[in-house]
């Protein structure tokens, strides 16, 4: 009995409690709908102690809003291609902000409005509230975002690295572009946006990439005029949508995409022809293995490495570069493989053969057409005192050939061209003088 009795007693108690705290719930919210102000979630405060702690008179809870631009992302998967602009609003002034990405430790900032927080590249949680500076007690509801930033391209990570801007022997027109990826990640290219500049000294576009492509960390995209099968170059390019360029004042510029903010890399300074590569025996414009400023000069060379023609073009062809791999550089003096006897043995043994053509009584060098498309025509070739060829005269093509400023032509025929042949300095090497008696 007596256990019974002491039970209904703490029962009774427990429930007098509970009757005082709902009492004292229901003064404080009534309370607080007193004072409540239309139109916001902050409100003011009397002077109240609970469990020791004494809060000020009128002051309020603040609010924060936050607002994103772009609201949404502009990127596929929910990706924003570059980081928004998230900006906080308060409706007090005597506030602390309080953010933090990704777990970060919590920053302390003062609210300016319009003033742009960037998440940063990647993934991440973002986190705000506001505090009143005047009570600590005080703190707005927290607010979260998620967001998905992609990597953030810089002047540089990818490179302009080897030019064929004169074409192939016999094909003006088979030109190509490499790039390459110098960075440690893997870089998304898609919209990425080329151009050059006109011998008019107007800037074109040469190249927009419309694919979702990667440049994975050190590697290379080849962009080319023709496909493999009408292109001297035995590798197969990653785009063939590449369109013709002239090259009197020879500019190629690499951006982000074709609002052209970004700057991503540069090939020539747009003054002259360049000045690395060679147009009369057709060998590429390679950039430095520390590749610096690419509208300087100084910072690319000639590839003149013969195993490249055995390696990267279509048999018994003579022309040297290095189209989507690595740069064969023992002329470069900036590479490990650097030999600075390489470049002079090369010309001495070009001049030799130079010389040896002329001995032989060979037709005089074949002149540059004329820079009038309109007027272009192949030149004849003069006699010489031995037999030379039916195809060599018909196969003839001019070394250069100028893309209007007007209009960008594209031939009708080229996926069906017909392979390059052999070049006429090949012909006259394979034919004996004839000697008079």
């Amino acid at each position: 009995m007596c256990s019974c009795q002491a039970q209904l007693k703490k029962n009774s108690r427990i429930l007098k409690s509970i009757r005082k705290i709902g009492l004292v719930l229901v003064l404080f919210f009534f309370g607080l709908s007193l004072n409540n102000i239309s139109g916001t979630s902050s409100f003011l405060t009397d002077t109240v102690k609970v469990e020791g702690m004494e809060f000020a008179m009128d002051i309020w809870i603040p609010t924060l809003t936050m607002t994103i631009e772009p609201d949404e992302p502009d990127g596929e998967d929910s990706v924003y291609t570059e980081a928004p602009c998230v900006k906080f609003f308060s409706d007090i002034d005597n506030v602390i902000i309080h953010y933090s990405f990704s777990g970060e430790t919590p920053r302390e900032e003062t609210v300016l409005e319009g003033v742009c927080l960037y998440p940063p590249e990647g993934e991440s949680e973002f986190s705000a509230w506001a505090v009143n500076n005047e009570n600590d007690g005080w703190m707005s509801a927290i607010i979260t975002q998620d967001f998905n930033v992609g990597e953030l391209i810089k002047s540089g990570d990818v490179i302009i690295n080897e030019v064929m801007w004169m074409g192939s022997q016999g094909k003006s027109k088979d030109q190509w572009i490499e790039l390459k990826n110098v960075t440690e990640k893997d870089i998304h290219i898609k919209n990425w946006y080329l151009t050059y500049k006109s011998d008019a000294g107007n800037e074109l576009e040469l190249l927009k990439i419309k694919d979702d492509r990667v440049i994975k960390s050190g590697e290379y995209y080849l962009a080319s005029y023709y496909t493999k099968n009408n292109s001297a170059i035995n590798e197969t390019p990653d785009s063939s949508d590449l369109k013709n360029f002239g090259y009197k004042k020879f500019q190629i510029k690499l951006y982000a995409d074709d609002s052209k903010k970004v700057l991503i890399d540069t090939a020539g300074d747009g003054a002259q022809e360049p000045e690395e590569g060679d147009k009369d025996y057709f060998y590429s414009m390679e950039r430095k293995n520390t590749p610096a400023d690419g509208a300087n000069y100084d910072n690319w060379y000639t590839c003149l490495d013969a195993s490249s023609a055995d390696l990267y073009w279509d048999k018994d062809r003579l022309e040297r570069g290095t189209p989507g791999h690595k740069n064969l550089s023992k002329n470069d003096s900036t590479s490990p493989d650097y030999d600075p006897d390489f470049k002079e043995t090369i010309t001495k043994i070009g001049e030799t053969i130079v010389n040896s053509i002329v001995n032989i009584s060979t037709p005089d060098k074949i002149q540059e057409p004329t820079t009038d498309k309109e007027q272009e025509e192949p030149k004849e070739q003069e006699e010489i005192d031995f037999e030379t060829p039916a195809t060599v005269e018909e196969e003839k093509a001019p070394l250069v050939e100028e893309e209007s400023e007007e209009s960008e032509e594209v031939d009708e025929d080229k996926e069906t061209e017909e392979p390059v042949k052999e070049s006429i300095v090949e012909e006259i090497e394979k034919k004996e003088p004839v000697i008079e008696e």
